[in-house]
C-alpha cells in the first residue's frame, strides 16, 4: 500500500454508530441466508438511526403514511432490501455533520446511487449493490473532508474536473479519494465488488473490474453532467468501450436521463 495512505489511515476512520450500523448491513450484503430479522436487529442497535428509518417509511416519499410501526412491518410494506438501502443511506448521511458543504456532497451521493441502481434494473445486475456501491464510490472524498475540510471544500461543491481534482489530491496528499475509499472499504471487509467500484468510478476503463464498477462509472458520469448543467448525450459522457460491455443502448440511456429530475428531488429529500 502507499505508505502515505497508510499513514493517513492509521489516524484513525471512525464507524461509530450509525455509520458502524451501515457498514453492519453493507457487509450482510455477501450472504444470501441474512433475514428480515437480522436486518432489523442490526438496524435496532442505533435507535436514532431507527427512528429515521421509520420516520421516512411513514412519510410521503414511500406513501404509506400511518402504517408502519416497526422496522419489521417496514420491511414487510417495503421489502427488506427496501429498507437496507434506506438505512445504509440515513445511517451515512447522518452521522456526519449538516454543514451546506455535505448537503451537496450527499445529494451528489444519493442521485449517482440511485442512478446505479436503474442502470442494474435496466441491465439485470443486483440492484441493492450497485445502489450501495454507488453511494460509496466518494466515500473516501467525504473522510478527507473530514480531516481537511478547507483543502477539500472546492471540491464538494464540485468547482473543479475530476481528472483536476485527483491531481489535486495526490500532489498535497500523495493519492486520491478514489484510492481512499478503496483501502477503507479493504479495510471495513465490504464485499470486493464495491471496492473495486470505489477504486475505478473515475477510469474509463472501469469495466475491466467488472459490471458494477461499469454501472458505477456511468452512474457517477451522469450525476455529474446533471448537476454541472453538461449536456446528457450519451457519446459525450461515455466512452464507446463502456457502452460496449454494458450493450447499454440510446433508448435505455434516455430512459435514464428522463429520471434525472425524480432522483434530483428524491436525492434532496434524502440528504
Amino acid at each position: 500500500m502507499n505508505p502515505k495512505l497508510s499513514a493517513y489511515l492509521e489516524t484513525g476512520i471512525s464507524i461509530k454508530g450509525s455509520r458502524f450500523v451501515a457498514i453492519e448491513l453493507i457487509r450482510m450484503l455477501d450472504n444470501a441466508d441474512v433475514s428480515m430479522q437480522d436486518v432489523g436487529m442490526c438496524i435496532s442497535k442505533d435507535q436514532a438511526l431507527l427512528v429515521k428509518v421509520l420516520r421516512l417509511a411513514n412519510s410521503s416519499f414511500f406513501g404509506v403514511s400511518g402504517r408502519v410501526g416497526t422496522v419489521q412491518e417496514a420491511m414487510t410494506v417495503l421489502g427488506m432490501q427496501t429498507i437496507r438501502k434506506m438505512a445504509i443511506s440515513l445511517g451515512m448521511v447522518g452521522a456526519f455533520s449538516e454543514s451546506t458543504d455535505l448537503k451537496a456532497f450527499w445529494k451528489h451521493c444519493l442521485q449517482t446511487a440511485l442512478n446505479a441502481d436503474y442502470l442494474a434494473t435496466m441491465l439485470d445486475f443486483p440492484k441493492e449493490v450497485c445502489y450501495v456501491a454507488g453511494l460509496f464510490c466518494d466515500i473516501g472524498l467525504l473522510f478527507m473532508y473530514e480531516k481537511n475540510p478547507d483543502l477539500l471544500k472546492a471540491a464538494l461543491h464540485w468547482e473543479v474536473e475530476e481528472a483536476e481534482l485527483l491531481a489535486h489530491e495526490r500532489e498535497i496528499l500523495g493519492f486520491d479519494h478514489a484510492e481512499l475509499g478503496e483501502a477503507m472499504s479493504i479495510h471495513w471487509h465490504l464485499p470486493d465488488c464495491i471496492s473495486y467500484s470505489i477504486a475505478n468510478h473515475h477510469s474509463e476503463d472501469a469495466w475491466s473490474a467488472g459490471p458494477i464498477s461499469a454501472i458505477v462509472y456511468c452512474a457517477d458520469r451522469l450525476t455529474h453532467a446533471m448537476l454541472a448543467g453538461k449536456p446528457f448525450s450519451v457519446e459525450t459522457i461515455l466512452p464507446a468501450s463502456m457502452l460496449a460491455f454494458l450493450r447499454l443502448d440510446e433508448a435505455q440511456w434516455q430512459e435514464l436521463v428522463n429520471k434525472q429530475a425524480v432522483f434530483a428531488q428524491q436525492a434532496a429529500f434524502l440528504s
